[in-house]
């Protein structure tokens, strides 16, 4: 049979199956997405490249089965936190926890796709590579905008209220402090160190290649981020810092107990007059 006669053989008679699909989408995010290329799956993720909420929320509403996705690649958190799609994030986020169980919500978001990174993992590594942005404001110019108003931490905030398990590592070894310090964006880097310190993580971790988010930071010559750890490293290790906490909670019980014998005292003479 000559080519051109049959379809099947010459490839301009038959033309691909993705014709119509986003060229930065990879087909193996879609085949994970989706039983198949013409599913609400792959509309989502097309729909998550083009930056369209409205239309990812609305397809959510209609199938939230699309956000239990668990299959080997990217899930559509992933994919939002790999775009810095803050706003999207900071929607999805509460939807999920509406739309699912706690229990079911906390998988979704602790869920790793095939480089063993989170969400959260994915959403720090790519925002300490990218300048600090803000929500869009017409009072306010984005320098007088507090740090800790910025789009990423507010997105942090957002998985952080979704049960995500902040104390993961990746396959590395390196937890988010170690992501946050590898960056490039001084301003960026110090904006998510800061909230990562409000999270319970061991700033003297070393990873696999024995380096702590200390020395990223020194590495990096990131001034903000290396004076927010080493302060938090010396109230950590400083004998001083110890024993002033275990006075104060000493100071606490010696209270608790005195007010609690001035009150069986003031009971007994109660009783004594009665």
């Amino acid at each position: 049979i000559h080519p051109s006669i049959h379809p099947s053989i010459h490839p301009s008679i038959h033309p691909p199956i993705h014709r119509s699909i986003h060229p930065s989408i990879h087909p193996r995010t879609l085949s994970n997405m989706g039983n198949n290329a013409s599913t609400d799956g792959m509309k989502l993720v097309q729909a998550v490249s083009d930056g369209n909420t409205e239309r990812v929320l609305r397809l959510v509403r209609r199938d939230p089965g699309l956000l239990r996705m668990q299959r080997e690649g990217a899930s559509v958190l992933h994919l939002v936190c790999a775009r810095l799609q803050h706003s999207m994030l900071q929607q999805l986020c509460p939807l999920l926890a509406s739309l699912h169980a706690p229990e079911i919500a906390a998988k979704v978001v602790n869920h790793r796709n095939g480089c063993g990174k989170t969400a959260l993992m994915l959403l720090v590594t790519r925002a300490c590579e990218t300048p600090l942005s803000y929500a869009t404001s017409s009072e306010q110019e984005p320098r007088h905008h507090d740090p800790s108003s910025s789009d990423v931490v507010c997105s942090i905030n957002a998985l952080v209220a979704l049960a995500a398990d902040v104390t993961k590592l990746d396959t590395k070894g390196q937890n988010l402090l170690h992501m946050a310090c590898r960056g490039t964006q001084a301003e960026s880097v110090a904006a998510v160190v800061a909230r990562l310190l409000e999270l319970p993580l061991d700033v003297s971790a070393r990873s696999q290649d024995n380096l702590t988010p200390l020395d990223w930071a020194l590495l990096g010559k990131h001034d903000v981020a290396t004076k927010l750890l080493e302060a938090r490293r010396a109230l950590a290790s400083e004998p001083e810092a110890r024993w002033r906490i275990s006075q104060r909670l000493l100071g606490t019980e010696y209270v608790w107990r005195s007010t609690c014998a001035r009150l069986a005292s003031n009971s007994l003479a109660c009783v004594d007059r009665i």
